[in-house]
């Protein structure tokens, strides 16, 4: 059985309704998505994006912060996401680097996690995760991505009853050491496309004059894969990458 399935950091998710329209016209039917509002930034206007996005399209959702911050009316949260039209069994948040602590006025530092689910698909469960790494200048190898790293790849081979499926924004480039670390556990969904992944005329990587492939789908061995598509949008400083997994 084919299944679609698609990462996107989509920058707060404050175009969430024309998000769920390319979702829709892509036929993506598990989505990983990063950086996704609630309540967080005044420019997604209070909403719930995960929420909104799951009951636009129909689909089942789980969220899974990674900043929340109280204050007298509400609970703001900036965290990952995942949208499946099969129904998700399970959902788990998973803190990267806790011990770490957060300097605000660093992206390296600021709290990352990892969403993982379990979805059935027909008779068929898989491990669906999607995460989203700490920032380092110019996405070079840092001791907290290895460290987060290593997390995400404990947490990887403490189970394999199921075949797992690992997306998300890695913030490291194809060449990078965390990368290849999980390459040793997993294959790299379009390990040899050299498309970028982010914007350079929007994305914060423009700064530093970086554009790069950071964002990616990683399977079981055991999962085969084809048709891999990375769709032109400016809906955010990431691209989508989508891929039909055989399940």
């Amino acid at each position: 059985m084919l299944v679609r399935v698609m990462t996107w950091n989509i920058c707060t998710g404050r175009n969430w309704k024309k998000i769920v329209q390319l979702i829709e016209a892509k036929r993506a039917e598990i989505i990983g998505l990063q950086e996704v509002d609630n309540s967080f930034r005044e420019s997604t206007e209070g909403v719930d994006v995960c929420k909104n996005i799951g009951r636009a399209l129909g689909y089942y959702c789980a969220y899974c912060p990674s900043i929340e911050i109280a204050d007298k009316t509400k609970t703001r949260q900036y965290g990952n996401c995942i949208v499946s039209r099969f129904p998700i069994l399970k959902s788990q948040k998973h803190f990267l680097s806790p011990e770490i602590p957060w300097n605000q006025k660093s992206f390296e530092t600021e709290p990352r996690t990892l969403l993982e689910t379990r979805i059935k698909i027909g008779k068929t469960i898989v491990r669906f995760m999607t995460t989203h790494l700490a920032y380092s200048h110019k996405f070079q190898t840092s001791q907290i991505k290895l460290r987060q790293i290593r997390t995400v790849l404990n947490l990887i081979e403490s189970n394999k009853q199921y075949p797992s499926i690992l997306c998300g924004d890695f913030n490291s480039l194809p060449e990078s050491q965390e990368i290849k670390e999980i390459e040793k556990h997993l294959i790299n969904v379009g390990k040899n496309s050299m498309n970028w992944t982010t914007y350079r005329n929007v994305s914060q990587a423009n700064l530093e004059g970086t554009q790069g492939k950071i964002d990616y789908i990683f399977l079981s061995p055991e999962i085969k894969h084809k048709d891999l598509e990375i769709p032109e949008t400016h809906l955010s400083d990431h691209l989508p990458v989508l891929v039909a997994v055989d399940l």
